[in-house]
């Protein structure tokens, strides 16, 4: 879990490093790792660093070959072999081993259309500096947040709130509407959040920012309609082949791998599946036990993984 910020102004001055160093700061808990930052003019960029690939050398903001085209990454490319071998093969020289040099290299062979070759959970921004635009995009399902601020003077992005709350100068107005719905339901639905000047990227959307246009772009939509007309045992062994595939592609990283296992079937189905991955060391299951029965798992997730153990 990293933690990625940016500021455009609009008026054309020039981005205060101090204000992105605070935002930076104000997403420690996401990134410990390490900090790094990018300003170009009207034009910044912030990242926190939770080090999983490339520990040594995959401080961000990233650069491509000639410093033209800059990226910060939340998240994980879990394609990324598959994407590094292609690019190579296309030209692209990497600098570092981190998956999230992918997103620059991507962007240089196929423009705004390359969050349709990605697999993962991800939040990024691609600073082009010879067009003096933005480009911002969030995975399929939403698993990482993004959130916009626009006001008169400037645009802002963050993977948190509180590091946009470390802009000056903003009024704050609450969202009266998105307040009430997440006292109801607990998380404010749709683009909306508790603040009137501030949204969020929605899952599989792109925008696009420069000093001319605001383009808000779709790149993945879920089809309900889409259906395979298979028997039962030819469906359970294409879901079986699928969680199996999906697991061993996020385990891509160059730390201690960990489940969070309770005595449920989903985490359990996971962490079997991870357990078959060829590991040089062994897999760490974590779980949370409560004084009330009614709640706790601990004894039914210390057996799944005792049985885990012993395959």
């Amino acid at each position: 879990m990293c933690g990625i910020a940016g500021i455009f102004r609009k008026d054309y001055q020039p981005v205060d490093l101090q204000t992105l160093e605070a935002m930076a700061d104000a997403m420690l808990l996401r990134g410990p790792d390490g900090t790094g930052f990018h300003v170009d003019g009207p034009f910044g960029l912030a990242h926190r660093r939770l080090s999983i690939l490339d520990l040594a050398g995959g401080a961000q903001p990233i650069a491509n070959e000639d410093n033209t085209v800059f990226t910060v990454v939340n998240g994980e490319f879990y394609n990324y072999p598959e994407l590094r071998k292609s690019l190579e093969r296309k030209g692209h020289r990497f600098r570092t081993n981190s998956d999230s040099e992918c997103a620059v290299h991507l962007y240089e062979e196929y423009g705004t259309a390359f969050p349709e070759h990605l697999t993962g959970m991800f939040a990024l921004a691609v600073y082009d500096a010879r067009k003096k635009s933005l480009f911002l995009v969030r995975d399929r399902a939403g698993e990482k947040p993004l959130f916009l601020l626009n006001t008169k003077e400037l645009f802002a992005f963050a993977s948190d709130l509180n590091a946009l709350k470390r802009i000056p100068g903003v009024d704050w107005q609450l969202n009266y509407d998105a307040l009430a719905d997440y006292l109801m339901f607990m998380y404010t639905p749709g683009r909306a959040t508790v603040y009137r000047n501030v949204t969020r990227l929605e899952p599989g959307k792109s925008l696009l920012i420069s000093a001319n246009a605001t383009a808000f772009q779709s790149y993945w939509t879920l089809n309900p309609e889409t259906r395979a007309e298979v028997g039962f045992g030819t469906a359970a062994q294409r879901v079986r082949e699928m969680v199996t595939e999906s697991v061993r592609s996020s385990l891509l990283a160059d730390v201690p791998l960990g489940v969070f296992l309770s005595g449920g079937l989903d985490s359990t189905i996971i962490a079997a599946a991870a357990s078959q991955v060829e590991s040089p060391e062994p897999l760490r299951c974590f779980s949370i036990g409560f004084n009330d029965p009614a709640y706790d798992e601990s004894r039914q997730a210390e057996r799944n993984a005792e049985y885990l153990r012993k395959r």
